[in-house]
């Protein structure tokens, strides 16, 4: 035998001892025999495993989400200042647009009352919400002008990253409901 073999079986060795020790404890405490507690014993410890890999795949997906809304939120950025220079190019307006036709009015942002403009100068900007909004106001740009703004590749792009955060934010409540449910299991276990 080599020496990690040798130390392998001490390990296991002394683990059994323990585990043993673990379940002769909580047979006394639960006052069930020796087998049924040693089963008991490794359901709740699989079950607070499982609860915590389920955690932990929730939080992956929280950040997934988030990273992909950040995405997005720049792409949406990014359109929304091609807009604003090209209306500042051409000097047009959106209706209801009642904004300054000056370099300062440009580098404050959009001064009106047109809801795209309200909308990329609000303080937390929900493009997601308005993704219609800023597609319907950039169509009409573009047939007033006849430039092409958005392109087929930039509305792909957005359109896969508005699906992959649809999807994370379905999976993502699926295992919300299931650490839930585990959370209540393993409450009800010991109560």
């Amino acid at each position: 035998m080599d020496q990690v073999q040798i130390y392998r079986d001490i390990f296991l060795e002394k683990a059994g001892i323990v585990i043993d020790r673990a379940i002769v404890i909580f047979s006394r405490i639960t006052g069930m025999s020796y087998e049924a507690s040693q089963i008991l014993l490794l359901v709740i410890i699989c079950y607070i495993v499982g609860l915590r890999i389920l955690v932990k795949i929730h939080r992956k997906l929280f950040r997934r989400k988030i990273n992909a809304q950040k995405e997005c939120t720049l792409e949406y950025d990014n359109i929304l200042y091609l807009i604003a220079q090209e209306e500042y190019k051409t000097n047009s307006v959106l209706p209801g647009d009642q904004r300054e036709s000056s370099a300062a009015g440009q580098r404050e942002g959009w001064k009106g009352f047109s809801p795209i403009h309200e909308l990329f100068n609000a303080k937390h900007k929900d493009y997601l919400q308005h993704h219609t909004l800023i597609i319907d106001s950039i169509r009409k740009l573009e047939a007033e002008t006849k430039h092409i703004l958005f392109t087929p590749e930039m509305e792909k792009e957005i359109l896969k990253l508005r699906k992959k955060i649809a999807t994370a934010n379905i999976i993502q409540k699926i295992f919300g409901i299931l650490i839930s449910l585990a959370t209540a299991g393993l409450y009800l276990l010991f109560w």
